[in-house]
């Protein structure tokens, strides 16, 4: 996870003034806070990991300058980016109750119904009667059920935002988290360009699928993605099988179509266009594929595509520089860089430097990977919803300074407050609607 606070507002209420820390995570602005929440949630932590926790910014006895705010929101981001590298702290009910509230807390109304718009890889939609504060697991989970899928395959698949691309038509953003409510973060990003819900199937790990093969709606949902991947050009079939692919794909033969493409060079993997990186020359511009446990550099040379595979077994480490984030929905721009260490040769570190847009995205999808992997090599499974047990219930102290119940925020804030309306009137949207026609940018659905 990646977490930054890019920017902090100076607020005032009956009781006095204070400071908001804006925090994105992954990229996008997520919600703000006070330092007494931070604080509040560093306590409840301590509870529960106790040492395994970092210290905190410590309180101070008078109001801050301008230069302690930053010195302050530098140090409250150096925290939340150690936490966010401990997994059992991040999975745990604590943190991510918080952060789910504290994104509530920004809008003015109660929770209330609305039909959620979700597409499939074939562009069907699939309409969800939900509540606007339900966490992205739980839309999920209703999605599937409303498909049909085996209950214990929901979690290969994932709801992801994306947005329109100039070349692509498609461009994924991220995949959202448990900690954000689908609904909200939707009606966020829309105010900058025009967003979509759509349902992926969120593993690398090409093992994982032959489980998914004895579940029809499965089978289907890979059938659809994989399609739409052909269709685009991002899987490269040899000559002996394209014939066979589309023979088979206009037989609906899904499952055999599936068991054929997942032989076929770049199937499962993840496309990045427009990126620009130093390796192996300086200034080199290049798409990237992700999967199959490495990262491919496509790019041309003397007039012709040339490739490079790095192996992600020999990337000791890596890291996005240069965090952007999303303010109340505008972009706020800034060059991001992902820096990766590559083990090139016996002993010989080699230092990649991507620069992309998309480089948050590239870092969670390696971090997928490398997850899977530990997965696979400790013999478990993918999540399942009955995993999803609570251990206990949490409080979250609001701006305001009460206490409340874990999922009742009270709309009642001072500032930095968006109003969101529901819209079930949802136009109707065809393939080329969604991905090649200009309506796709357009406000009529908003």
């Amino acid at each position: 996870m990646h977490f930054s606070i890019p920017d902090t507002e100076d607020c005032s209420n009956e009781t006095g003034s204070y400071t908001l820390f804006k925090i994105s995570i992954n990229g996008a602005h997520h919600c703000s806070v006070r330092y007494s929440q931070l604080h509040n949630l560093h306590e409840q932590l301590k509870n529960e990991f106790g040492e395994e926790l970092p210290s905190f910014p410590p309180k101070k006895l008078f109001n801050l300058t301008s230069k302690g705010v930053e010195e302050r929101r530098n140090q409250l981001e150096k925290y939340l980016q150690i936490i966010s590298q401990n997994q059992m702290i991040m999975n745990s009910d604590c943190l991510i109750d918080f952060f789910t509230n504290a994104q509530q807390e920004m809008f003015t109304e109660n929770e209330f119904d609305v039909d959620l718009l979700v597409y499939l890889m074939n562009y069907q939609k699939i309409v969800v009667n939900v509540k606007s504060h339900d966490q992205t697991e739980d839309i999920l989970e209703k999605v599937m059920d409303e498909l049909g899928l085996d209950n214990n395959h929901v979690y290969y698949f994932g709801i992801f935002l994306v947005r329109k691309d100039e070349v692509d038509s498609i461009k994924i953003v991220r995949k959202l988290q448990d900690f954000e409510s689908p609904y909200l973060s939707l009606q966020n990003a829309n105010k900058s360009e025009k967003h979509r819900l759509i349902i992926r199937k969120s593993y690398f790990e090409l093992s994982f699928e032959a489980e998914l093969y004895f579940d029809k709606v499965a089978v289907d949902l890979l059938f659809y993605q994989a399609v739409d991947e052909l269709e685009r050009g991002y899987i490269t079939p040899d000559n002996e099988s394209i014939h066979i692919l589309e023979q088979l794909k206009n037989k609906e033969s899904k499952l055999e179509f599936l068991k054929l493409v997942a032989s076929q060079k770049f199937y499962g993997f993840m496309h990045f266009r427009s990126c620009v990186i130093n390796y192996p020359e300086e200034n080199i511009k290049a798409n990237l594929k992700l999967g199959n446990r490495s990262l491919v550099i496509l790019y041309n040379k003397k007039n012709a595509e040339d490739e490079i595979v790095l192996k992600l077994t020999r990337i000791k480490c890596w890291k996005v520089s240069g965090m952007s984030s999303y303010e109340s929905g505008n972009q706020v721009t800034s060059q991001l860089e992902l820096s990766i260490e590559y083990l090139s040769g016996k002993n010989k570190l080699t230092a990649i430097n991507i620069q992309t847009d998309q480089a948050i995205l590239i870092s969670m999808s390696i971090q997928t990977m490398v997850d899977e992997i530990l997965l696979k090599k400790d013999g478990k499974k993918m999540k399942r919803p009955s995993d999803r047990q609570r251990v206990r219930a949490t409080q979250f102290l609001t701006r305001n300074k009460s206490l409340v119940k874990s999922g009742s925020i009270c709309q009642n804030n001072e500032s930095e407050t968006t109003s969101l309306t529901s819209n079930t009137n949802m136009p109707d949207y065809s393939k080329n609607d969604l991905f090649e026609n200009e309506d796709f940018i357009t406000n009529d659905d908003l």
